[in-house]
């Protein structure tokens, strides 16, 4: 079994990154899979115009460098530790640890621990603890098993939050569950939206709503309202 190693300086400390060779291949339209493993911390991670880059430092394999620069990049990486920040064009990040600034991607799935920064994303699902700031992908689902600082939405996809947001939440195609409070709007184009207190305005084209107490008003195009005190005014149709 081949082994690559990696080792890039960060400013407190020297990070591994360990590459299994058999798991990178090229499969089919030339296209390369694989999966990097940081041992520890590292601080910045970045994947643009298929390259990896840890710590500033480019991670290389034969594989990799024989590949067509026309070929699809499909790159797991994996950190055990903590991240400063996270930037990648396309591939899915695993983040056993917390992501101490923000993290913005364009295609790939994101699973982390706390972020004290904001995610924006363009392609791909979120799932993590706790979020500073925003939390948001073009299409796919956020998933956030804490709280929200910012606002949380997606263009397409579900948008669950087990604890409160401090901003606004909304999905043009999707399902809306708070398991807490929204402090601002919730806006679902078509989905239903079930939440805590909401302290702003409800606005729904085609689905139900079930919440407590709204500070603004609920409006529903098509669909049921079930809500506790309404600040304005419940409108459907």
């Amino acid at each position: 079994m081949g082994l690559f190693e990696f080792f890039g300086i960060g400013k407190s400390n020297k990070s591994k990154v360990s590459m299994l060779k058999e798991a990178i291949n090229i499969g089919k339209n030339n296209s390369v899979q694989g999966r990097i493993v940081v041992g520890n911390n590292c601080q910045s991670i970045e994947i643009r115009n298929g390259e990896v880059f840890i710590d500033g430092l480019k991670v290389e394999c034969e594989e990799m460098r024989n590949a067509d620069k026309k070929s699809h990049i499909h790159i797991t990486i994996e950190v055990s530790g903590n991240v400063d920040s996270i930037q990648v064009d396309s591939g899915n990040v695993n983040v056993g640890g917390a992501v101490n600034k923000d993290i913005k991607s364009g295609s790939g799935d994101i699973h982390c621990a706390n972020v004290e920064g904001s995610i924006e994303m363009s392609s791909g699902d979120l799932h993590c603890e706790n979020v500073g700031g925003d939390a948001s992908t073009k299409s796919g689902d956020v998933v956030v098993s804490g709280t929200v600082g910012g606002n949380a939405s997606t263009s397409s996809g579900d948008i669950h939050v087990e604890g409160s947001v401090s901003g606004t939440v909304s999905t043009t195609q999707g399902d809306i569950s708070i398991d807490g409070n929204v402090e601002g709007d919730v806006k679902c184009g078509n989905g239903d939206v079930s939440s805590c207190d909401v302290g702003g305005n409800i606005t729904v084209g085609n689905g139900d709503v079930e919440c407590e107490n709204v500070g603004g008003y609920v409006e529903v195009k098509q669909g049921d309202i079930d809500c506790g005190d309404v600040g304005l005014h419940t409108k459907r149709g």
